[in-house]
């Protein structure tokens, strides 16, 4: 069952969708009225708003984003390289006569949580290039996002040689063939 659970996050694309929202159509044929409050006239959704929230709304995504990144540095105890090495000799240390195969939970554990973020950061990225466009602000979190992705490679490289072979994984890790282990990050 683990390793269905597994082979499935492996094979997961995540696909970013935008939703219509039925309050942005016009009422029979015409342009959407402003609304009227208090404060004056506001533009209903589907309308251009205003520069000032165009950019709090980024601001505000933009802080979510960095939120996520601290949640992931956290998670790889700010050391990438580190990071993915542990979670490798913590699977050989599972390896017994017992059980050769070992035991794989924590390493997928670990790919459910990088790729919960990774998710998010998705989303976020998806919502600033909906609002802004292409930018410094997507840039910005393009690059978390690849970091995480990276990251994210290197682990799904360890669960590959795990579930192909645990001598395989042994012999790319001491030619230093995984992923992590040359990786410029």
């Amino acid at each position: 069952m683990l390793l269905a659970v597994c082979a499935l996050i492996l094979g997961i694309k995540f696909k970013l969708t935008k939703v219509a929202d039925d309050n942005t159509k016009e009422p029979s044929g015409g342009p959407p009225e402003p609304s009227v409050s208090k404060d004056g006239p506001h533009p209903q959704q589907g309308m251009d708003p205003p520069a000032s929230h165009i950019k709090s709304f980024t601001q505000r995504i933009l802080e979510r984003i960095s939120s996520k990144n601290e949640e992931f540095l956290i998670l790889i105890d700010r050391r990438p390289r580190v990071y993915a090495e542990r979670l490798y000799r913590e699977f050989m240390a599972t390896v017994t006569d017992q059980s050769p195969q070992g035991d794989n939970t924590r390493l997928c554990d670990e790919l459910t949580k990088l790729g919960t973020l990774i998710q998010d950061v998705m989303n976020y990225a998806d919502k600033i290039l909906n609002d802004t466009g292409v930018g410094k602000d997507l840039a910005e979190a393009q690059e978390i996002q690849d970091c995480m992705q990276e990251v994210e490679r290197w682990l799904e490289d360890i669960l590959c040689g795990v579930l192909e072979e645990v001598d395989v994984l042994l012999n790319a890790h001491q030619s230093h063939r995984l992923l992590y282990q040359s990786s410029a990050l």
